[in-house]
């Protein structure tokens, strides 16, 4: 008749939405969606995240595309966009020969989740060594994400022609989940 955790929400009324919920949702669930996530120094990650949003939106204007600055946005709120959707992309420069901070702590908030059935890519931009977007897809892929392909790493700032092939990853990875 009633539902009454030791914490959280009693559920007095049809109890049973809650446990259909929570069936719905430990089987796999996914909305037509896609969330990218990223930090960015100099804004040349934000510039490759944008492409790729630009470019999933044009295989698919239907899709549900959701941006996350990670720095400026609780990691509890993008997890969130992550567990609706059907892939991510996630971005980072690189700095002392790793990720930045932020995208490492969202990354933390991931991998203990253990997604499956979701497809992701890795992406990102640096000076000298370019470790972020590699560490990035190594964390990821351990997490239970299903890596569409190698790291997308581009040295300095991006080139009108570099742009384009973060679109067409935008592309791919869009058309992975169709």
């Amino acid at each position: 008749d009633m539902i009454c955790p030791s914490h959280g929400i009693i559920w007095r009324q049809n109890p049973m939405q809650i446990v259909e919920k929570y069936q719905a949702w430990c089987s796999g669930y996914q909305e037509h969606q896609i969330t990218i996530a990223y930090d960015s120094m100099w804004g040349t990650t934000r510039n490759m995240a944008h492409a790729i949003a630009d470019g999933i939106s044009s295989y698919d204007p239907s899709l549900v595309i959701k941006i996350h600055s990670a720095p400026h946005e609780s990691a509890s709120d993008v997890v969130a966009d992550v567990f609706k959707s059907k892939a991510i992309a996630i971005g980072t420069s690189t700095i002392n020969n790793g990720m930045l901070s932020p995208v490492a702590l969202l990354l933390q908030e991931l991998g203990g989740l253990k997604f499956k059935g979701k497809k992701a890519l890795s992406f990102g931009s640096h000076g000298w060594s370019g470790e972020g977007a590699r560490d990035v897809h190594e964390i990821l892929a351990k997490s239970g994400f299903e890596m569409l392909c190698e790291p997308h790493r581009q040295a300095w700032v991006p080139t009108d022609k570099e742009l384009a092939d973060c679109f067409e990853l935008g592309q791919k990875l869009a058309a992975s989940i169709q």
